[in-house]
């Protein structure tokens, strides 16, 4: 997979972006480990360990988060990889397919993509004058 290593050799890996690592992630695995405490008698505590390590250690000594951050940006960016291929293949047949789909039953055509045998020519005339002022801001 050297696509994650040429993205991991991208991060930003300094200790201000080590820091900012520990103080985000460690107290949502804090406050994690502590719903587990409250909900099932004690099964957080090695969550609520480890958020505090990193809490403390993006206090005191941010160098040593970088043992922590490396594993877990790899598997962010292995993680990311995969979700958005199932995302965009969901939205690809939840929405893409059965847009196409109706558009053909109704008999709606978005691009004309076959040419017909009898047309003198493929060009399609413009009912409207474009001026240069359209081309200043499209959007």
């Amino acid at each position: 997979m050297s696509w994650i290593n040429d993205e991991y050799q991208k991060l930003d890996r300094s200790p201000r972006a080590l820091r900012k690592f520990g103080w985000t992630v460690g107290p949502v695995i804090l406050l994690l480990g502590a719903l587990f405490v409250w909900r099932h008698r004690g099964a957080g505590w090695p969550l609520v360990s480890i958020g505090f390590f990193l809490i403390l250690a993006a206090a005191l000594a941010p160098s040593i988060l970088k043992w922590v951050h490396g594993p877990w940006m790899i598997a962010a960016l292995a993680l990311g990889w995969v979700m958005t291929r199932i995302l965009l293949t969901i939205v690809f047949f939840l929405v893409v397919t059965p847009v196409g789909l109706l558009q053909r039953l109704f008999g709606k055509r978005a691009i004309e993509v076959d040419f017909g045998g009898g047309a003198a020519t493929y060009w399609q005339v413009r009912t409207s004058r474009s001026v240069p002022e359209d081309y200043e801001k499209q959007f």
